[in-house]
């Protein structure tokens, strides 16, 4: 598979993975809302699988998540199908594994801290694209991981403040490009 940088929005940089030319996995690089910034994977197409792309875009992620010093928040979500998931007892209990197996990889084979982690499980209840939607039951299966600020609140909220006013007062998105 190969990586290539990927421009999905003025505040976002995304790269995807591509198996034989055909799109086959993407993670995006975005502002965090609760956090400093949320790095969302969206999980490897059903026919790339086996590839071993989730890992690689994990890895290619992971020198960066390992030498910054905040916190990191893996978050498993799942799509809105009907019916119990094949191998787990409930969609919460699957969107857990995907954060789980997220984090152990970060530990265990690329090195962040044990004390910088945590996992959360969303299951179906935090869809990015409407379920009603053609192709929203692949892009609702993802793991975020989000950078979680330690700032006191009242600076990550001066902090929101001014980029806000940027991107008011000169029309472009402030500060993170």
């Amino acid at each position: 598979g190969e990586f290539a940088a990927a421009e999905p929005g003025p505040r976002q940089r995304g790269w995807i993975a591509t198996v034989e030319g055909r799109r086959a996995g993407c993670v995006f690089l975005m502002p965090g809302g609760e956090g400093i910034a949320r790095l969302r994977l969206l999980l490897v197409e059903p026919w790339a699988r086996g590839h071993g792309l989730g890992r690689r875009l994990v890895d290619t992620l992971a020198p960066v998540l390992r030498d910054i010093p905040d916190p990191l928040q893996i978050a498993g979500h799942t799509n809105q199908a009907k019916g119990k998931p094949e191998f787990y007892a409930s969609d919460w209990d699957l969107s857990a594994a995907r954060a789980v197996t997220v984090l152990r990889h970060l530990n265990e084979q690329d090195h962040v801290p044990t004390n910088r982690l945590s996992a959360t499980a969303f299951g179906h209840t935090q869809p990015l694209v409407d379920p009603s939607k053609p192709g929203s039951q692949e892009v609702n299966k993802r793991v975020d991981i989000v950078v979680l600020s330690t700032l006191p609140s009242d600076t990550r909220a001066l902090i929101k403040d001014v980029l806000k006013s940027r991107t008011t007062n000169s029309g472009a998105p402030g500060g993170l490009s």
